[in-house]
């Protein structure tokens, strides 16, 4: 009782803080870009699956697989659902899927585990289109002059510096604590998300079309008339595929790794900092090389590398490289990819569905990716392997196949 009336007051005193941003839209997107990515149980919840719940490897990566799953069922019902009733009200719906999640976690038997794993995924549906989307529509329609590329790139420095955050807060959490702190505390940040969420702006952009087969018409009509935007969209599902699987047997190779387990969350907050300075020095990057092909191809290239690293590395500082490597990587094809998309994508009235086709189609793929591999008790290092090879495979296709030109 004590600790939810502590709830009660922060969510008191934030509400009286975020009236004082209601007149600044800006300021609230960014809090949101804060706190949509907190999660102070990421680092530890495969070793409270297995720990908690005797869960071995096999079972963790299926467990994450049914997270995967439920994105892949819910991702154009919610997309749909997003672009009818508008960025806000299903940013709203996916915070209190949040909240619900964590608090199946924090109850903590398996049954409620793997519904746990069903109602994040559907909350992170609900999030994937109109994140991106509300802040280009801000952009598009703000009064004063506001560079996209930089707010979507701050955007995602404050995701990852968000991660930074919650991991630091996750070792501390669990070194001087125990893991189930990591999980309430990640309850009170979406607490404070829903608070955000609540004072939103509402931007309404070619919003007179309410029909769900009119969206999907339309988004389809423009994918055939625009082949950039339809090559744009599947290089975005293969290599989310290759970055989700990845991130998500992370965990599971953690498990057999020489690193000591209370200091999975220091990891996870290095890495996440190396991301979040891949979003902020995007732009930076992007004006040197002038090319978001050669961008791509290069994050390709080092993602193969990270994943061949992990599978061979036998030392924690090896691990620790190839970890921040790879986040780095991640965090500079993020802005990239959402920007490109937004430019590229000419109706409003599709837009979060858009989205959601994309995150679709890479968890498809990565769930059935982690089937397989539950499936066939392939180890850890031979799934990075893999990994590896579909990423030189992507790469070769990008370089030699002329008509994929990402030159933006």
């Amino acid at each position: 009782m004590l600790f939810f009336n502590c709830i009660i007051r922060e969510c008191y005193k934030s509400w009286k803080i975020r009236r004082s941003y209601m007149k600044s839209p800006k300021k609230l997107i960014y809090l949101l870009s804060f706190f949509i990515a907190v999660n102070f149980s990421t680092p530890v919840f495969g070793s409270f699956c297995q720990l908690e719940h005797g869960f071995s490897g096999a079972e963790i990566t299926r467990l994450f697989a049914t997270y995967s799953l439920s994105v892949f069922l819910f991702e154009i019902p919610t997309g749909l659902i997003s672009d009818l009733l508008g960025e806000k009200r299903s940013l709203i719906i996916g915070s209190i899927f949040s909240i619900v999640s964590t608090i199946f976690f924090i109850k903590g038997n398996v049954v409620l585990l793997y519904v746990g794993e069903i109602l994040f995924g559907l909350g992170i549906t609900f999030f994937s289109g109109p994140f991106d989307s509300i802040i280009y529509k801000y952009c598009k329609t703000s009064d004063s002059k506001l560079n996209y590329d930089n707010i979507v790139s701050n955007s995602y420095t404050l995701q990852w510096s968000a991660l930074s955050f919650s991991f630091l807060g996750c070792f501390y959490l669990t070194k001087y604590g125990s893991i189930r702190l990591a999980f309430l505390a990640t309850l009170i940040a979406n607490i404070f998300l829903l608070i955000i969420t609540i004072f939103l702006p509402k931007l309404y952009i070619n919003a007179e079309h309410n029909n769900a087969f009119f969206i999907m018409k339309s988004f389809f009509s423009e994918t055939r008339s625009n082949r950039f935007l339809l090559i744009l969209c599947f290089l975005n599902i293969l290599f989310s595929m290759i970055l989700v699987s990845g991130y998500l047997i992370l965990q599971t190779y953690l498990l057999d790794s020489p690193l000591d387990k209370t200091y999975n969350g220091l990891l996870y907050f290095l890495a996440a900092i190396f991301a979040s300075l891949g979003s902020f020095f995007y732009n930076k990057l992007k004006d040197m090389l002038k090319s978001g092909k050669i961008i791509f191809l290069l994050c390709l290239l080092f993602i193969s590398i990270c994943f061949l690293g992990l599978a061979n590395a036998s030392t924690v500082l090896l691990i620790f490289i190839f970890v921040c490597a790879y986040r780095l990587i991640w965090g500079i094809t993020s802005p990239m990819f959402s920007s490109m998309l937004n430019k590229n994508i000419e109706i409003d009235s599709h837009r979060n569905t858009a989205f959601s086709l994309i995150s679709l189609g890479s968890n498809l793929c990565s769930s059935l990716l982690l089937f397989i591999f539950s499936l066939n008790n392939f180890s850890i290092k031979y799934e990075y392997i893999v990994l590896s090879i579909l990423s030189i495979a992507l790469l070769l296709i990008c370089a030699f196949f002329k008509k994929i030109s990402i030159i933006h």
